[in-house]
């Protein structure tokens, strides 16, 4: 077209940048042409697609990308057509903050949920504060995922109570062990820490060729269920961490409430 040069004072129009949740009904289900086309302020104004964000995933940013209900569009253009396509699609996506309120009224329902008992004969249930909590902050991610505009929880505020959760478990256990676990070494020697490696090792390993062989299983989910078989949330923890995703945690939350139901059966 030709060289570059500076714009002219005065007629540069300074770009902004606004995130916003879909909520629109005619938008969930259509694909980011159709979604220009019935929207003139994208070539009117200027207003671009940047990125799509889906569960804590990037879609590419391309017209056959289809929208679903809670994905985040990064929209950049002029302030003035961005505020009126904004009105329009959804809402601005607020996740600055950490919602406090939202998040403790998530932990209080959670604990809540994990306090009730169920008894089978004489053999007393339930799913204790960790498996409470975890059906809690599904139904309440849930419902943050469907507008965002309330419950925001920024991403490192998130991964600093994962690190800090899991720091304060492994040390909690290692006091709790401590005191049993040098004269248990004594008397046992090397078998104990050989025996209590294979309790975690053979169960892990047969479900994961069932899960792979036979069963079929998507390996994100199976890597998950199999955390969950063993009740073991650092293990949870560490998986979505090296994943980079949640969606292990899809797999982990029905072998875990299993696992806190089947457990009790099997005696210590």
């Amino acid at each position: 077209i030709g060289p570059e040069t500076p714009a002219v004072p005065g007629l540069d129009t300074p770009l902004a940048t606004s995130q916003v949740a879909v909520t629109e009904k005619e938008t969930i289900g259509a694909t980011i042409d159709r979604l220009e086309k019935r929207h003139p302020e994208f070539r009117k104004d200027g207003v671009y697609i940047t990125d799509v964000l889906r569960n804590d995933q990037h879609l590419p940013a391309s017209g056959e990308t289809v929208l679903a209900r809670g994905d985040v569009l990064t929209l950049v253009g002029a302030r003035g057509g961005l505020n009126r396509l904004v009105a329009k699609l959804g809402a601005v996506v607020k996740n600055d903050a950490t919602d406090f309120v939202y998040l403790g009224f998530g932990i209080v329902a959670g604990s809540l949920l994990g306090q009730i008992v169920v008894k089978f004969g004489d053999v007393p249930m339930s799913l204790g504060t960790g498996g409470g909590c975890l059906i809690s902050g599904l139904v309440f991610g849930w419902f943050r995922s469907r507008s965002q505009t309330f419950g925001a929880f920024p991403p490192q505020a998130a991964t600093t109570l994962k690190d800090m959760g899991l720091a304060v478990f492994i040390a909690c256990t290692g006091l709790a062990a401590g005191p049993q676990a040098w004269p248990l070494l004594k008397e046992y020697g090397a078998l104990l820490p050989v025996a209590g490696i294979a309790m975690v090792l053979v169960p892990a390993t047969i479900s994961l060729i069932v899960g792979t062989k036979l069963l079929k299983i998507e390996k994100p989910l199976l890597i998950g269920a199999i955390a969950g078989q063993q009740c073991s949330t650092p293990a949870i923890t560490s998986i979505t961490q090296v994943a980079q995703s949640s969606v292990p945690l899809l797999g982990y939350t029905i072998t875990y409430t299993l696992s806190n139901f089947l457990l009790p059966l099997t005696g210590p």
